[in-house]
């Protein structure tokens, strides 16, 4: 039914052009027709005017019976009427009337019209006659005097005949050209109908995905031609296509591995999309098709979706999800009205923060005490003149001087750490590196009368690493262990343990509570502020120990209990094992 409508419609507008057309001609070309047919009867009556105002002159008539006979044979002969007048307008010969009975026609338009220039021409209506004629009227002199009017006429019928049978003709030609026209748009369309209807099945086998369909080529150079541009078409959409789904999927694979956290909210505050890390950030496996609300119940969150979708200015803002801090940045996509949230975990920068504004500050005051301890007694030693209080002064101030160089030397090494300019290629034996740093604790372990007992099993293999970094892990251990043990014993084992080597170092001292686990290796961290002030401790003795162990890939577990002692292990896997 579409496609009749279709024809009809076409059809309509072609038959409606074609009689545009002859309405067109029958306006304008049809009277322009006529007017030429008069101009050429006029010229032709003309020319029979001058031929009879010749004769007339040649050879006078010697009555009017004659004149009369001479005028009806030109007018038979000719098919006109001819009148002759006198200078005065009076009918003298006539060959359709008998001019007795014809009134003066000094006063007709053709005749008035010649007495003013020589030659008269109107087209009236006859009184005499009652047809429409077609006038041409010559003054007729003699020595620059009017003797007298030659007047012809025709039927303007006969004008109009010739015009209507041209006006007949052009209405054949046009209806038998518009019914040839018919056949053949009839007879295309329906041969291109047939190519349509074939190009609109393959067409929709490609819409459906089929990018391997061709449109067969047949013999019409038309449809070849379309034939050859689709199949083009349609390798270039399968090229494209194949791009765009590698690209997609290439796309969602990086978002999908991306950490940061990406959703995608439509218009109506449904979550669309999302990337895995997401669902980890909000703790749930599918949130897709659920409203936003259901899922992250902040406050601010809402305000700043509602701020992105009247496109109104605002900052990002940072949530806290779970227990871990976000940053949440939010772009406003106008074309689709969808709304692109991305989180950026800032828990370990916000945690990093704290640790460097607490450094800055630990070590201020790391460093604060001591100097402020060596000014006081400067000052004191400066105004003193007892040199067995100068001698005690000193000694302190020494001792201070050396818990100053003590914490610079612990941050220099943090700092050789940090930037990790070292190679780990030296074949360590963990035994002999530990018997080498002992006797540094001799003289302290004398002073607090305590034991150390280091045992070690046969056979040890050796490890690959930087053997000065381990000698500064081991000595910082053993020092912590001196340092906060006050009676008992420390003992130090070497010992395997399912293929990997263990370096044990246990004291008898205060202990650490098990709350303190997990920051005893921040820097400048220290259990026991007051305690850490009398033994000159900074806090960075277990930082350097867990630095250098990552280093190497070891392990520093800890056990411990309040009052009864600590126990820390170092343990080295099997890889970094020679």
């Amino acid at each position: 039914m579409k496609n009749k409508s279709i024809v009809i419609k076409y059809l309509s507008i072609f038959i409606a052009l074609v009689v545009l057309y002859y309405i067109t001609i029958t306006i304008f070309y049809v009277p322009k027709l006529k007017r030429d047919n008069i101009a050429i009867a006029t010229d032709n009556l003309s020319n029979i005017i001058n031929i009879l105002e010749y004769n007339l002159k040649s050879k006078p008539f010697d009555n009017s019976d004659k004149l009369d006979e001479y005028i009806k044979d030109v007018s038979t002969r000719l098919n006109v009427r001819i009148t002759i007048l006198n200078e005065s307008g009076r009918v003298i010969s006539d060959s359709d009337e008998n001019p007795k009975f014809m009134d003066n026609h000094l006063d007709r338009p053709e005749i008035a019209l010649s007495l003013k220039n020589g030659l008269g021409v109107s087209s009236r209506r006859s009184s005499t006659l009652n047809e429409d004629m077609l006038y041409i009227a010559k003054k007729i002199t003699e020595e620059d005097k009017t003797i007298g009017f030659i007047r012809i006429s025709s039927f303007l019928k006969n004008i109009n005949k010739i015009t209507l049978k041209y006006a007949l003709n052009i209405m054949v030609f046009t209806l038998i050209l518009a019914i040839l026209s018919v056949v053949c748009i009839l007879l295309i369309y329906f041969d291109f109908k047939k190519s349509i209807i074939k190009f609109s099945n393959v067409s929709k086998r490609v819409s459906e995905g089929e990018f391997n369909v061709k449109f067969d080529v047949d013999n019409n150079f038309e449809s070849a031609t379309l034939a050859h541009s689709f199949n083009s078409m349609t390798e270039k959409l399968r090229d494209i296509f194949e791009e765009l789904s590698n690209e997609k999927e290439e796309l969602r694979n990086i978002i999908s591995n991306i950490k940061d956290g990406i959703a995608v909210i439509d218009k109506d505050g449904k979550i669309s999309r999302v990337n895995d890390s997401f669902k980890k950030i909000v703790s749930h496996n599918n949130p897709e098709n659920k409203y936003y609300w259901e899922i992250l119940r902040e406050r601010d969150f809402e305000n700043i979706l509602n701020d992105a979708a009247s496109q109104i200015k605002f900052e990002n803002i940072e949530m806290i999800i779970n227990y871990r801090v976000y940053i949440v940045s939010v772009s406003y996509i106008s074309r689709s009205k969808d709304t692109v949230v991305v989180f950026y975990d800032v828990t370990k920068i916000n945690e990093l923060d704290t640790i460097k504004k607490e450094y800055v500050s630990n070590l201020g005051h790391e460093l604060n005490t001591p100097l402020t301890s060596i000014n006081g007694y400067v000052e004191t030693i400066l105004e003193e003149n007892d040199i067995n209080l100068i001698k005690k002064y000193m000694l302190i101030v020494d001792k201070n001087v050396q818990r100053l160089i003590s914490i610079v030397k612990d941050i220099l090494i943090l700092s050789k750490l940090d930037e990790k300019k070292y190679t780990l290629t030296d074949k360590i034996d963990l035994k002999t590196l530990i018997e080498d740093i002992l006797p540094i604790f001799s003289i302290k372990l004398k002073n607090k009368n305590l034991d150390l007992e280091f045992r070690y099993e046969s056979d040890l293999p050796q490890i690959t690493g930087d053997s000065f970094k381990l000698e500064q892990l081991f000595i910082n251990l053993i020092d912590n262990a001196v340092k906060y043990t006050e009676e008992g014993s420390i003992s130090i084992n070497i010992f395997k343990d399912n293929g990997s080597i263990v370096v044990e170092v246990a004291d008898s001292g205060v202990g650490i509570p098990k709350s303190e686990f997990d920051k005893i290796f921040n820097r400048f961290y220290v259990v026991d502020k007051s305690r850490s002030r009398e033994k000159g401790g900074a806090g960075l003795g277990l930082s350097i120990v867990k630095n250098i162990a990552l280093d190497h890939n070891a392990k520093i577990l800890v056990e411990s209990e309040t009052g009864k002692g600590s126990k820390f292990k170092a343990i080295f896997s099997a890889e970094d094992i020679k």
